[in-house]
């Protein structure tokens, strides 16, 4: 994540902690009553709001009303969601039941110093296995991608795209499952469900990037309200 993307946590987090409901800003009013199940809140009722710093998918805490919210914070266009060194993924699909096959066109592809289009322009067969199980494996995939992460430690439970004074959101299980239901691949090679997958090095010949993946979420505002 950039700088900018880090320093909107801390302000959303700021801004949110310590004030009482009726303070906050019509934006934040509404992401709050999503965030309590679109239940009205009290209008005395303080919030509270800590920005993590831990290796889970979540990146604020907000609490009100004895209950607290595992948030994933974004901003821009053509947010990454997800990198990954490329053995613990291996290691991940390896426990969905990965093929030897579809564990080396994925290595092969993650390690190829030619572009993306191009390695598939001339592979097809490699492209139409790793992305047969993605579709099979697209909850799983998903989850990890946008949930859990790595780690399981602060699973996110929401997603908040924007600022304090401007943003849409959604539950990330509500967003996982239409995704499953209406998964769009756009111009990507790959993709998992509204996720396109890549390798991190977009220059194939960029080696500080080598071995990863990443994943992107072009459309994010499209699965948001």
């Amino acid at each position: 994540m950039s700088k900018a993307g880090f320093d909107n946590e801390y302000i959303i987090a700021e801004y949110l902690s310590f004030k009482k409901f009726s303070n906050l800003n019509n934006n934040m009013r509404r992401f709050l009553k999503y965030l309590n199940e679109n239940v009205e809140i009290d209008k005395n009722a303080y919030i509270s709001s800590t920005a993590l710093r831990s290796r889970g998918k979540a990146d604020l805490i907000v609490s009100f009303n004895g209950i607290s919210r595992y948030i994933s914070v974004k901003k821009g266009s053509g947010n990454s969601v997800h990198q990954e060194r490329k053995e613990f993924f291996i290691e991940f699909i390896e426990g969905l039941g990965a093929s030897e096959e579809v564990k080396a066109f994925l290595i092969e592809f993650v390690d190829s110093e030619v572009d993306s289009k191009e390695f598939f322009k001339n592979n097809p067969i490699k492209r139409k296995a790793i992305q047969t199980f993605f579709n099979e494996h697209t909850v799983p995939l998903l989850i990890r991608f946008l949930k859990t992460g790595r780690f399981p430690a602060d699973q996110a439970e929401y997603i908040y795209h924007g600022t304090t004074s401007n943003g849409k959101f959604g539950k990330i299980n509500d967003i996982i499952e239409y995704m499953v239901l209406h998964p769009s691949s756009g111009t990507a090679q790959l993709y998992v469900g509204g996720l396109t997958f890549q390798r991190w090095n977009t220059r194939p010949r960029d080696k500080t990037k080598r071995g990863s993946i990443q994943l992107k979420w072009p459309r994010i505002d499209d699965f948001l309200i």
